[in-house]
């Protein structure tokens, strides 16, 4: 069992060092400006925070230790406000599996204890049902709270690290072009937040993004075609 294991693992490391060179061979990495240009400013009664300016698509920028960590193709960095509500919302683009970690650790690696952890799904217009890992954390005195990501895999969605990298595998082996996923992240910055309220809104965020990149986010298939 553990020799399989490790011959799994040895096949991951080597599929992520052959979709980059797959990828610097056969299509050039888009920059960030790419990413930042298809993600929604409105998300039904939500409107983006505009903290960096009128025209700009973000409302704040992740620090410079996250993008040397992840080398990502660009990170929207974005909070959603209705009423008296905010919603932190993050999208991260890549072209290498290695771009995409386990939120649970960088939770725990931002202070944040996590006291639940589960997968779970959400209902989209434009994908179905998708998978996606629904956990409570806390930080300080703060009430705990749930946050919920996914990954939108070269073929399809996934809730794990682990069924992400198998995507990038399989895709990389038959690809003729760049292969691109993406990272979302949802955390509700009020009190009280459900888990209901935290799965509405990603899903809601997910079909309108879909809408506002003309089907790269929110749809695998359509954003990998060659």
């Amino acid at each position: 069992m553990i020799k399989h294991a490790a011959i799994l693992v040895a096949l991951f490391v080597g599929a992520g060092a052959w979709v980059n060179v797959n990828a610097l061979q056969n299509g050039s990495r888009p920059p960030e400006s790419w990413l930042l240009a298809m993600v929604p400013t409105h998300v039904g009664e939500w409107e983006l925070d505009r903290a960096l300016g009128p025209d700009q698509p973000v409302s704040y920028k992740m620090d410079e230790i996250t993008y040397n960590e992840l080398d990502p193709i660009g990170i929207a960095a974005q909070r959603f406000r209705f009423g008296g509500l905010e919603m932190d919302t993050v999208v991260i683009a890549g072209n290498q599996n290695e771009s995409f970690h386990d939120q649970r650790w960088c939770f725990e690696a931002q202070g944040y204890e996590l006291r639940e952890s589960s997968t779970d799904s959400i209902q989209t217009k434009v994908a179905g049902e998708i998978p996606v890992q629904l956990v409570q954390i806390s930080k300080g005195g703060m009430p705990p709270t749930y946050a919920l990501f996914t990954f939108q895999g070269p073929t399809k969605f996934h809730a794990t690290t682990f069924e992400m990298g198998r995507d990038y595998f399989v895709a990389g082996m038959s690809a003729n072009s760049l292969q691109k996923g993406f990272f979302y992240r949802f955390i509700p910055l009020y009190t009280g937040a459900s888990k209901d309220e935290v799965k509405s809104f990603a899903a809601a965020y997910i079909d309108t993004a879909a809408v506002t990149s003309k089907g790269v986010l929110g749809e695998p298939k359509s954003a990998n075609k060659d």
